[in-house]
């Protein structure tokens, strides 16, 4: 995969915030560079969607599951 610097943020930095993302917690403007990035870089958003799908169902299953 070719890193790509759509939005104003790299797809390896996508990967590093990827669960501040998720969770919700990251400030106004990293959200909407990933927001930017996302729609633009098809690679990140299909990655992007997978995790967080991930996430959900992990949550779903309760803490027992990530011993």
């Amino acid at each position: 995969m070719k890193e790509r610097n759509d939005g104003g943020i790299k797809c390896s930095e996508i990967v590093e915030v990827l669960d501040d993302y998720a969770e919700g917690i990251l400030n106004a403007e990293t959200t909407k560079k990933i927001q930017n990035h996302l729609r633009s870089c098809e690679n990140c958003a299909n990655f992007g969607a997978r995790y967080v799908a991930l996430l959900g169902l992990l949550k779903e299953q309760g803490p027992h599951v990530l011993i």
